[in-house]
C-alpha cells in the first residue's frame, strides 16, 4: 500500500512538473493541473494516475465554468487536457 501510494505521488509530481514547465497559458496549466488532480483524487496506484483514458481526464464538467458559454467551456477543457496528455506523455517517455 505505501508502494502504491509513493509511486503515485512521484508520478503526480513529475507530471506537475511537466505541466509547468511547457510552453502554454497558464489558464490551459491550470486547467491541467485541475484535471490532473482530480485524477490524483480518484487513483489508488500508477496504473490508476498514467491512465490517459480515464473517466477522471476525459470528463469536461470537470472544469465547467457557469460563467462560459459551452463553447468556452469546451475549447477550455480541451486545451487542459491537450496540456495534460502532453505533459504525461513526456513523463510516460522519461
Amino acid at each position: 500500500m505505501a508502494k502504491d501510494y509513493k509511486e503515485v505521488q512521484m508520478y503526480n509530481n513529475e507530471v506537475t512538473r511537466a505541466i509547468q514547465n511547457m510552453d502554454a497559458p497558464v489558464a490551459a496549466k491550470d486547467g491541467a493541473l485541475a484535471l490532473l488532480n482530480n485524477q490524483l483524487v480518484n487513483s489508488n496506484k500508477l496504473e490508476d494516475i498514467a491512465n490517459p483514458n480515464s473517466d477522471s481526464i476525459n470528463n469536461p464538467e470537470t472544469l465547467f465554468d457557469a460563467n462560459l458559454s459551452d463553447e468556452a467551456n469546451m475549447l477550455s477543457f480541451a486545451e487542459a487536457q491537450y496540456v495534460l496528455l502532453e505533459a504525461m506523455h513526456k513523463v510516460n517517455e522519461d
